[in-house]
């Protein structure tokens, strides 16, 4: 399903999608608002033996996706959004994501990042939530149980939780604002409260 094209309030409400072979080669998000404004997803689920585009928010504002559920299906939230757009300054909220992670994703014992909130991107919470994933492996090329990383401006992460451990790069580490109540092996963070 996707919407684009100016698309307002456009819902999708218990809607599933089953993979049963998997996708061999990209074709699109399973569920994906462009350039629309509202609507989102209630109750949708994605299912697939291997890792696909699950669903995404592409240049988009307040979209929601409630109670959504993947297996092997990624999310993204306003990607490759260019210069100076309105929406970078809305900030975003994101309320206990569960994200679970088992096994490794190659024989190189790589895992997934989590949650990845970049340098264009201010002012996003994070609200409860989990992430778990095997433990770093050395020689990976990834850093191992990442569960958040933030380079976003004024960061929020409350009571979120990390099972795993992490390279030098930590569990839960941004570079601008505060982490309450998280629980991880290691947390790097400006201001760290408990």
């Amino acid at each position: 399903m996707s919407t684009s094209n100016g698309a307002e309030s456009v819902w999708a409400e218990r809607v599933d999608v089953v993979m049963t072979e998997g996708l061999k080669i990209y074709v699109q998000w399973m569920f994906q608002w462009a350039d629309s404004s509202g609507g989102g997803c209630i109750d949708c689920t994605v299912g697939s033996p291997i890792l696909l585009h699950g669903f995404e928010a592409f240049r988009s504002a307040n979209v929601q996706f409630i109670r959504a559920r993947g297996l092997n299906a990624t999310f993204a939230l306003n990607t490759y959004i260019q210069g100076d757009h309105p929406y970078l300054s809305q900030g975003g909220r994101i309320e206990n994501l569960t994200m679970v992670q088992r096994g490794y994703i190659n024989e190189r014992h790589d895992s997934l990042m989590g949650i990845n909130i970049n340098e264009k991107n201010a002012n996003v919470t994070v609200v409860g939530g989990s992430y778990s994933a095997p433990d770093y492996w050395p020689g990976s090329d990834r850093h191992g149980a990442q569960g958040l990383n933030s380079t976003g401006r004024n960061t929020t992460v409350e009571d979120f939780s990390v099972t795993g451990t992490s390279d030098f790069w930590g569990n839960i580490n941004i570079s601008d604002g505060v982490v309450r109540r998280c629980s991880a092996a290691v947390i790097k963070a400006p201001r760290i409260e408990n």
